[in-house]
């Protein structure tokens, strides 16, 4: 029974949502079946045993039919009949969420019966539910656009010469039409940079030309003007002004989608920071930072989900490279809850041994990286780059020397690190290049910072590049 269906169904509920579950199942309006409960009952009290070897079909049915012969084609209709109402129990719980959507429903009802001013009345309340949402993302036009279509509808049905109110209808079903096309636009774009995906989007062009003409008002349409302004920018198209324009929007008018929605619409405009700042547009070190300073004080940052390892990192290198040094360790340790428990230890001591590293404080990182355990890969080059920075740094050459041998041979044993293989394999030929350079050989010197610039791909160049250059 533990692979079944109904199975998963119930453990995706929590204790509260089983107790409600079987009141609803207790219900005569929902259940008549006694059996159903019964099932119900000897599936919960195994939902938290460690061991659920007794839990097969003949212990389901001896629970629920002790006095009859097993009979595989009852049963069958009895876990079905159990899984039907679990799926509605779960739509219920969904649509009592959405009071709009109840809402509407109880209007459209009213309409069926010819109910017409308990319609009426009910659909003032509904426009008034709305005039309270602070949400005005694209499922917000979709709710008005049903509301004036219900309207529409009742209006016809009483006088066929009526005058109807079709303008509000035809503009809340534009502008969700054009946001619904231009989010899943976005995200078209981003997933034929990433997974090299390829999507034919019909009326784009014409729905982007009409924009154009006719810029949509932040105000009275942000879904569409936010949605507009992130697809200029994956495109290409957008600049400065559109990214300056959508960050203000961000800031003032956050509130303004559901937090999951707008999780999505930072992390776009991050993307977009971290594209330019890559591309080596410096002052989008501190605009991306602030974004995600800004995305982490509001609660739209991490989201539902843990925080990557990368994110966690990507954040503390962008604070520490504006010299935001005591926001980055309340960073460190604030967020380090969000990472994955499994690793959350090592990626925490590794970006506090970075830190460290970057205030100098070589001895405070060299005992934090001690207790790294390395058996992430990334992690691993991240780290051996940065001892072997502290050693060469703090004279140890003995040490550096087994270490960029250990690297090395790290590095070639491993398949899968796709370009970031020869950024470290060149690292670690031109640090001991670096190593054999003597001190004060100014035409040495200089003749390695040009071998290190006319390097397509190595890691921690910057540094290089300094060593080299004072060691001249």
């Amino acid at each position: 029974m533990h692979n079944t269906e109904i199975w998963a169904y119930l453990r995706a509920l929590n204790s509260k949502e089983l107790r409600q579950l079987r009141l609803w199942l207790l219900s005569p309006a929902f259940n008549q079946r006694e059996e159903v409960l019964r099932l119900f009952d000897f599936l919960e009290k195994s939902l938290n045993k460690k061991n659920n070897r007794d839990l097969t079909r003949e212990s389901a049915w001896a629970a629920v039919f002790p006095t009859e012969a097993f009979d595989e084609k009852k049963l069958h209709y009895t876990v079905h009949y159990l899984l039907r109402l679990a799926q509605k129990f779960m739509a219920f719980q969904e649509m009592e969420q959405d009071t709009c959507l109840e809402q509407r429903y109880l209007c459209r009802a009213l309409k069926k019966r010819q109910m017409p001013q308990f319609f009426e009345s009910e659909m003032r309340s509904l426009d008034r539910l709305h005039e309270r949402n602070p949400h005005h993302d694209a499922e917000f036009q979709f709710d008005r656009f049903l509301f004036h279509a219900e309207q529409h509808d009742h209006i016809i049905r009483q006088s066929r010469s009526a005058e109807l109110p079709l303008q509000p209808l035809l503009e809340h079903l534009g502008s969700f039409f054009m946001a619904t096309l231009l989010r899943y636009a976005c995200s078209a774009l981003t997933r034929t940079t990433v997974a090299n995906q390829h999507f034919q989007l019909r009326l784009l062009p014409e729905v982007l030309h009409y924009l154009e003409a006719k810029p949509p008002d932040p105000v009275a349409d942000p879904a569409v003007a936010v949605y507009y302004r992130c697809y200029l920018l994956l495109d290409g198209r957008g600049g400065d002004a559109d990214f300056q324009a959508l960050k203000a929007f961000l800031t003032e008018r956050w509130q303004a989608f559901p937090m999951n929605e707008m999780r999505d619409i930072w992390l776009l405009a991050i993307n977009y920071g971290i594209r330019r700042l890559n591309g080596g547009d410096r002052p989008y070190v501190r605009e991306t930072f602030e974004l995600y300073r800004e995305g982490l004080e509001k609660g739209i940052l991490p989201g539902e989900g843990n925080m990557t390892e990368f994110t966690y990192k990507n954040i503390a290198r962008l604070g520490l490279g504006l010299n935001e040094y005591a926001w980055t360790e309340r960073f460190l340790h604030d967020a380090k809850r969000f990472l994955e428990p499994r690793h959350r230890e090592n990626h925490f001591r590794y970006n506090l041994a970075f830190y460290h590293y970057h205030q100098k404080d070589l001895d405070a990182a060299l005992q934090l990286l001690s207790g790294v355990d390395m058996d992430d890969v990334f992690l691993q080059l991240d780290a051996r780059s940065m001892l072997l920075r502290i050693y060469f740094e703090k004279g140890y050459h003995d040490a550096l020397e087994s270490l960029l041998e250990s690297f090395q041979t790290y590095v070639k044993r491993q398949t899968n690190l796709g370009y970031q293989r020869d950024n470290y394999l060149n690292l670690i030929r031109l640090t001991k290049k670096l190593l054999q350079t003597p001190l004060g050989d100014k035409a040495a010197c200089t003749k390695l910072v040009e071998e290190i610039k006319a390097t397509q791909s190595v890691a921690e160049r910057n540094w290089l590049l300094d060593k080299a250059a004072s060691g001249a």
